[in-house]
């Protein structure tokens, strides 16, 4: 227990930190503190120490079950795959019927235990209106999601910039190649304007006219390596661009053989012909390379823009997707902070008033044990104080016969001393002595009475404080029982009100029952009208057919008129039940109203139910701490004529004391 203290630390740290770059050195130590922890724990079962669960169990492994999966879950850290032999303990602790028993229970599973460490998990940060929390308490796999997710979306943004700007470079192409096509044209116009002034000119003028379009032919070359550069051409530009290149090869190649017959007839070297001719061949094959490479690469583009397109739609669909689970899951973040807040005010109104009613039961038991416990010391303060004034009775009537008999023993004494000695004046003496001890007896019997009274009337004040205090008593429980009969009327009034509402809604059932009703009579009575409407109709087309059976037509209108009239009968019917049933929709608009003006007398008299209590309760507070006070006054009053007895019978006794042991002297 003691090496299993240092982990409390660490693991709570790893689940507060909001600092990612931190949870690989707080792993560590949490590592080192539970490896130190993990040597000191036995092989013998899968527990602490021994084969049964003890004291240390108790103490650490539900701490490290539950902090294990929240680390787990909040930062990626599994305590259990690290040290196996703390797995195992958590599962011998989680195969104990105990413990399964407490789960059962209370409803508990990792997952509703993971949102009660959330506030934890995010270091209690919340956002600036206090309804979402900001820190770091999410799900490492949903966080990985997340970032994921962003991520796509980013590429999914570079990609449909780059998509952009291959558009506009395809654009410029097209321009490029617009701007080509003139110029090859107009090429080819000066080359054929060249050609026929070096027809007309000499050989060497010729010559000249087929050098000038050699360069052309490479320009043209160079102008399709261009065109190839940008494939995202429309096939309608591409061809004729392709078309003008061609021609214009196939009229340098048809003129570049004339040329060279032209020479060789002319008596020129044949062979620099036929190397001209084979680069104006090498040239042609060129070109015709350059198109089948340009049609590929116009095929491939075309394949890659639509490809890149529907790429850009689907990671467009994604984000939009993603930005919706976003904000519904943030609107489900703020309603659940929401929903937490009300339940906690809600559940800390109930343990105020739960409070409130405990400290009330509380004051209301403590009054009555002390008003027991003052009844009780009443009672004893009473018999004792009877019992002193008996036995000072008994006291006071034992001193007075020993007195007496005292006495005459003196006189037996005097006598025979007047006997013997005859002494007249020693005998006056001795019995104006006994004439005073006599008036002191009769004073003591004198003062005994007087105490005895003043007992009897403090015995009756005291019954008389005794019967108000059941008077009061009784008061109090009538009180209680008008509160208890208030509250039956209440609950039998409450119980009406519930069945009235019952049978409001049993009358709402009925009218929507009865307005369904409605509704299929004047579906079926249309239909019926729709179905004379079209028998009608098909009777005057037979009218308009034939008019020979004007008859049966006659006959076949009365049906009609008959049926007509039976029809506006039952339509007065449905309007007679629609006038009922928007009576019964008022009577229910009335019920609706009644009920709602009852549950809130309901509520009215609840509430003045409860001051009732909450009045009563005082009262009966107030009336127990007088009735304490009074008894307190009685007690003290009790202890002071106990005590005043008591000195006055010691006093008594000591001076009877004092007395009897002159007259023994004497």
């Amino acid at each position: 227990m003691k090496m299993f203290s240092p982990v409390v630390i660490p693991i709570v740290q790893l689940l507060k930190n909001q600092d990612p770059g931190k949870d690989a050195q707080l792993a560590e130590q949490l590592s080192a503190c539970l490896e130190k922890f993990v040597l000191r724990l036995g092989t013998e079962s899968g527990f602490c120490v021994g084969s049964v669960c003890t004291l240390a169990d108790v103490h650490a492994v539900p701490f490290l079950w539950r902090f294990g999966f929240l680390v787990k879950h909040f930062r990626g850290y599994d305590i259990f795959q690290a040290h196996p032999r703390l797995a195992l303990l958590a599962k011998s602790f989680e195969e104990m019927p105990e413990f399964q028993a407490v789960m059962k229970r209370e409803g508990l599973t990792k997952e509703k235990l993971i949102p009660m460490y959330a506030l934890y998990a995010n270091d209690s940060r919340w956002s600036e209106d206090g309804t979402v929390m900001v820190g770091r308490g999410k799900s490492t796999s949903r966080a990985s999601s997340e970032a994921r997710e962003a991520s796509e979306a980013k590429k999914a943004s570079q990609e449909s910039r780059r998509l952009a700007a291959e558009a506009a470079a395809a654009a410029s192409a097209a321009e490029t190649a617009k701007a080509a096509e003139v110029s090859a044209a107009a090429r080819l116009r000066s080359f054929d304007a060249e050609q026929e002034v070096s027809t007309k000119g000499e050989g060497k003028g010729k010559l000249k006219g087929k050098k000038a379009a050699c360069p052309n032919v490479h320009l043209d070359t160079r102008v399709a390596e261009d065109v190839i550069v940008f494939p995202g051409l429309s096939d309608e530009e591409l061809g004729k661009v392709i078309a003008s290149l061609l021609a214009s090869r196939l009229v340098l190649l048809v003129r570049g053989a004339f040329h060279a017959w032209q020479h060789a007839c002319n008596g020129e070297d044949p062979e620099k012909a036929a190397e001209e001719l084979g680069a104006l061949r090498r040239q042609v094959s060129d070109a015709a390379a350059a198109k089948v490479t340009a049609v590929a690469a116009r095929e491939e583009g075309q394949a890659a823009l639509q490809s890149s397109q529907a790429l850009a739609e689907q990671l467009s669909v994604s984000v939009d997707d993603l930005q919706k689970k976003v904000a519904a899951l943030e609107a489900e973040a703020r309603q659940a902070a929401q929903l937490r807040i009300e339940l906690q005010k809600a559940e800390e109104e109930a343990r105020e008033v739960k409070a409130s009613q405990r400290d009330l039961r509380c004051t209301a038991a403590m009054l009555s044990r002390r008003e027991r416990a003052s009844r009780t010391v009443i009672a004893s303060l009473m018999a004792s104080h009877m019992e002193l004034m008996l036995q000072g009775t008994f006291c006071a009537w034992r001193d007075a016969l020993a007195g007496n008999q005292q006495a005459e023993a003196a006189a037996k004494l005097q006598l025979a001393f007047d006997g013997s000695k005859g002494d007249l004046e020693t005998q006056a003496l001795e019995l104006a002595k006994l004439q005073k001890e006599v008036s002191e007896a009769a004073k003591l019997r004198q003062q005994l009475d007087e105490t005895a009274i003043q007992a009897a009337a403090e015995a009756g004040a005291l019954r008389a404080e005794l019967a108000a205090g059941k008077a009061e008593d009784s008061e109090a429980a009538k009180l209680r029982q008008q509160l208890d009969e208030t509250a039956s009327q209440a609950a039998a009034e409450a119980a009406a009100l519930r069945a009235d509402l019952a049978a409001g809604k049993a009358e709402v059932s009925e009218a929507a029952k009865l307005r369904q009703q409605l509704d299929e009579t004047a579906s079926q009575a249309a239909a019926e009208a729709a179905a004379l409407r079209a028998d009608l109709a098909a009777g005057k087309a037979e009218a308009v057919a034939a008019s020979t059976k004007s008859d049966e037509l006659r006959e076949e209108c009365r049906a009609l008129k008959s049926d007509a009239s039976h029809l506006r009968q039952q339509i007065e019917d449905l309007e007679a039940q629609a006038a009922k049933a928007s009576v019964v929709t008022e009577e229910l608009a009335q019920a609706r109203t009644e009920a709602a003006s009852r549950s809130t007398q309901d509520a009215r008299q609840e509430a003045s139910r409860q001051a009732c209590q909450v009045a009563v309760a005082e009262a009966s507070v107030a009336l127990l701490l007088k009735r304490e006070r009074t008894l307190r006054h009685m007690v003290a009053t009790l202890l002071a004529t106990q005590l005043e007895q008591f000195l006055r019978g010691v006093w008594e006794s000591w001076r009877s004391c004092c007395e009897g042991v002159a007259v023994s002297v004497e």
